[in-house]
């Protein structure tokens, strides 16, 4: 609420840009609730006669009070200028490339003289250092949104909440008049170029007992850079100065960027942004794993980028995070495995229409819990078979072979020798899960395979077979290399190559074939190393990017792609790869290998056995038919995927089911103290 008898004056240095600084005014004199004042534009002998003209057509209707300089003194000089020609005022000084919005001012007045000694206030910005929102780095408006919108959220969010700052930010610098007459007017002498005057006002004034504060319920537009334009030079010298000045400035601001304290009050702010969207926003929840389960994690949130806001939960140290994965940066909020109540409110307070459960590996809360009481609908990917197999690839050793999925007497004597993530027995294991795929709306499988799997568990009527990937080519890419006679054949495994890979099959090959006949090439990295057997050559290329794949492959020059994974993978990112190389492939006759393949030429299948002597006769059945230039089996017509499952299949009921309208903030806990900052935001977050 604004203080009864204060009177603020907002000072503008303009210079260039007639486009900005005519939006600046504009927004500035449409503002119906702005605080008794004046509007001072000094114009610094700007070079651009139109920027003249129109502010002396403003000025001329008495909407301002224009002074001009005679000649170009620079920002500081024409702010001093401002803030003399103010009075007894209060200032605040705004940039000429900045957008305000209704209200503004009058909290950032509120603010100032919520406490003596406040003696600077600052609002969020999109380009305000570390005033920014949703992050530091600064930029376009966040989310496609308005000011506006952004504003409003700002003032849902963060309506009377401040958060210390070790420096205010001049783009829009609310200074009350009683700090000003103590600390002086900028330092033109020593900043003259623009740069540094305000940091080192706010640590004379620091040094005087006045506090900063940030605004955390006001944003205001900042392109930045219009007026005054970059000059590195300049602006390292003059942090240079600061740094001379005040030696302990940089872990001042080090500090307060590391504690974050307005994290929680960007997240809660993005929180209502999501709330008042239009589009549906979905929880993700994830592991920590990375793997092809990422991969499709990131690929979907890209998939539906403007349709959809989607929030991540994912293990965290002793909790979760919640995270805003389409801004890179953006706050995390952390809360501990306890605070499930509070994470149910949050999750509330954005408006959550959906839940994808895509792994709950290391998740330590009450994941039942918290869907039910969130109430509304859920899907799951089966990127594997944890649900149903606490060995989680169904292999009763790591370099074993697939059990087949025998009977409960046969799974608990596996779980005896391998009690994994502390299950007792079979029956107990799957009936812990079953909920997850009982009660989810569907079931997303990404291929017949796993629905086939599933279905004889009683959940094939919940499952969809989406593949990961929509397949859009009728033809089978091909690109068979020519092999002479004597050479040896180069074979490639792909990835990261562990036990459930088929680690130990390679080891056994390794062990039986024939050394000088063969090359082993993984691009990647094997999980478990060991030296390969005398006269066997094997190299490795090392971890690499996802991007970088297909040139790796074309740099080792393989003769086949060899995939011998032995458990029933539900999809496999490196055979699409594999695919899309057009190289001969041999691979496992087990989970979605022969599905994808089907009809392919150049294309082995085999047992899914440890034993060598089955992969060496697919290898020199591979060499006979590179010799004799003709694959065994003829091509047939690919098969073509369903449609990418995002985002319009997905979308369509997350945009019919709607968030339960009745809940509210009474219905979380308040119980107990907060025991980090976070967990004080997510409390703030949970009281919208």
């Amino acid at each position: 609420m604004l203080p009864v008898g204060v009177e603020v004056d907002i000072v503008i240095p303009a210079y260039r840009g007639l486009d900005e600084t005519r939006r600046c005014v504009e927004t500035v004199l449409a503002d119906p609730d702005r605080p008794p004042g004046r509007v001072v534009i000094i114009d610094d002998c700007s070079p651009e006669p139109e920027l003249s003209t129109w502010l002396d057509e403003i000025a001329a209707t008495g909407a301002i009070e224009l002074l001009r300089n005679e000649q170009n003194l620079g920002f500081v000089a024409s702010v001093n200028r401002g803030m003399v020609a103010a009075g007894r005022r209060d200032v605040v000084l705004l940039n000429s490339d900045t957008e305000v919005p209704h209200g503004w001012l009058a909290r950032m007045a509120g603010h100032a003289y919520s406490d003596p000694q406040i003696g600077t206030v600052t609002p969020f910005s999109n380009n305000a250092t570390i005033c920014s929102y949703p992050v530091i780095d600064g930029g376009p408006l966040p989310f496609g949104r308005s000011l506006a919108e952004i504003d409003n959220a700002c003032r849902a969010a963060g309506a009377g909440r401040l958060v210390d700052v070790p420096t205010a930010v001049g783009f829009a610098m609310y200074i009350r008049r009683d700090c000003l007459d103590a600390v002086g007017l900028f330092d033109v002498e020593t900043f003259g170029t623009g740069y540094g005057e305000e940091n080192d006002f706010c640590l004379r004034a620091t040094a005087k007992g006045w506090r900063h504060v940030l605004a955390c319920d006001t944003f205001v537009y900042h392109a930045g850079e219009v007026s005054f334009g970059k000059n590195s030079p300049k602006r390292a010298k003059a942090w240079d100065l600061l740094c001379e000045r005040y030696p302990f400035y940089p872990a001042l601001v080090e500090r307060h960027i590391r504690l974050d304290k307005a994290g929680p009050y960007r997240f809660a702010t993005t929180a209502a942004l999501f709330r008042q969207a239009a589009e549906p926003v979905i929880l993700f929840v994830c592991h920590r794993l990375g793997g092809g389960t990422e991969r499709h994690v990131q690929e979907l949130i890209r998939s539906v980028e403007g349709k959809a806001n989607i929030l991540t939960l994912r293990p965290g140290s002793g909790g979760v995070t919640l995270s805003v994965p389409a801004i890179p940066n953006h706050p995390e909020l952390w809360l501990p495995n306890g605070r499930v109540e509070d994470l149910a409110a949050v999750l509330r307070s954005c408006g959550l229409r959906r839940i994808h459960i895509h792994h709950w590996h290391g998740l330590e809360l009450d994941l039942r819990w918290l869907v039910r009481q969130l109430n509304i609908p859920f899907d799951i990917t089966a990127h594997d078979y944890f649900a149903i197999c606490p060995q989680i690839t169904m292999l009763p050793q790591p370099d074993g072979e697939f059990c087949g999925e025998p009977g409960p007497a046969v799974c608990n004597a596996c779980i005896a020798r391998r009690p994994n993530y502390g299950a007792r027995d079979i029956e107990t294991w799957r009936r812990s899960h079953e909920w997850l795929l009982a009660e989810a709306d569907r079931i997303i499988c990404p291929s017949n395979d796993v629905k086939s799997r599933l279905s004889r568990y009683g959940f094939g009527t919940r499952c969809v077979v989406v593949p990961h990937e929509p397949v859009t080519d009728v033809k089978w890419p091909l690109a068979v290399p020519s092999l002479q006679q004597g050479e040896r054949l180069r074979i490639a495994l792909i990835g990261g190559i562990a036990e459930s890979k088929g680690g130990a099959t390679l080891r056994a090959c390794l062990a039986a074939i024939e050394p000088g006949a063969y090359e082993f090439i993984i691009i990647g990295w094997r999980e478990i190393a060991s030296p390969p057997p005398r006269g066997t050559k094997l190299t490795e290329t090392g971890a690499y990017k996802e991007k970088d794949l297909p040139d790796l492959i074309a740099k080792a020059r393989p003769h086949l792609l060899w995939f011998p994974a032995p458990w029933p993978e539900t999809y496999s990112y490196t055979l699409s790869a594999g695919i899309a190389s057009g190289l001969p492939i041999v691979a496992a006759d087990i989970g979605a290998f022969p599905e994808r393949l089907e009809g392919r030429p150049w294309t082995w299948i085999v047992p899914p056995k440890v034993e060598a002597k089955v992969w060496i006769d697919a290898f020199k059945s591979v060499r006979e038919a590179l010799l004799a230039g003709r694959s065994p089996n003829p091509e047939q017509p690919r098969f073509v995927g369903e449609s990418a499952f995002y985002p319009d299949a997905y979308l369509a009921p997350a945009l019919t089911s709607r968030p339960d309208d009745t809940w509210t903030s009474s219905t979380a806990s308040r119980s107990g103290n907060a025991v980090a900052v976070s967990v004080a935001g997510a409390q703030q977050i949970a009281s919208l």
